[in-house]
């Protein structure tokens, strides 16, 4: 499946690219330095959810990756791991973009096997 971002003004000359649905009920922007996963459900299903997913919470769980999620109702934020050789990759737009997408299907996968969706 090709994920599609769109540009979406956030404020004044603020704009970012966003994928709605990347998955089911779950938006992602590209911000610069980071990536932002926004779940959409209603708050009492991402609490329970983000109750079960700190038990095994782990910042650094996928290889190239740092990743924070702070509180239920805030967005999951992913980071390139500066432990992990970027270097090899930098010179290559589409494989930083293709180590991306396989960190966000990770947290996506890790989130479809907590909640059972």
């Amino acid at each position: 499946m090709n994920k599609r971002f769109k540009p979406v003004q956030i404020k004044g000359h603020y704009w970012l690219p966003l994928c709605k649905n990347y998955f089911d009920n779950i938006d992602v922007t590209f911000e610069g330095n980071r990536f932002g996963i926004e779940i959409n459900l209603p708050e009492e299903d991402l609490e329970i959810i983000f109750n079960k997913w700190k038990k095994s919470y782990n910042e650094y769980e996928f290889k190239g990756f740092k990743y924070y999620w702070n509180y239920h109702k805030s967005s999951i934020y992913v980071y390139k791991d500066k432990r992990f050789d970027w270097d090899v990759l930098e010179k290559n737009n589409k494989l930083i973009m293709k180590k991306f997408k396989q960190g966000i299907d990770l947290l996506i996968k890790k989130y479809r096997n907590i909640s059972g969706k």
